[in-house]
């Protein structure tokens, strides 16, 4: 089978090698063998880097979809239990000074006494 274009998936494998005597142009034909040997070094680097791009891009659009690692979910998870721990305690706290507001309003209101706005 001569070696011609074929399709293959970038991601996890390399074009194979084809041998330019089977395939290309007569220019590519007539070259000295190093010069296709460094045109197929290329040909495989360009893959490689086009394979490398596609994973970035992959993982970019992951992360965009809200995807995280396992280290940044458990980081994430601490910050958010501390989160609720402190919300926890201003509801508490909030709890206390309404009741403490309730009770002198109710005093205020006892006492006959109005609220006095004070000028600035």
């Amino acid at each position: 089978m001569a070696y011609g274009f074929q399709a293959y998936t970038l991601r996890g494998t390399l074009p194979p090698r084809a041998d330019p005597w089977l395939c290309g142009t007569l220019e590519t034909r007539t070259q000295n063998p190093r010069a296709r040997r460094a045109q197929a070094e290329r040909q495989a680097e360009l893959a490689y880097t086009i394979d490398f791009q596609m994973v970035v891009l992959e993982r970019k659009a992951a992360r965009a979809a809200g995807e995280r690692t396992e280290d940044e979910a458990s980081v994430l998870q601490a910050r958010i239990a501390a989160l609720n721990e402190a919300l926890q305690r201003a509801c508490a706290e909030h709890g206390l000074v309404a009741v403490q507001l309730k009770h002198a309003e109710d005093g205020l209101g006892a006492r006959g006494a109005t609220h006095v706005i004070c000028p600035r």
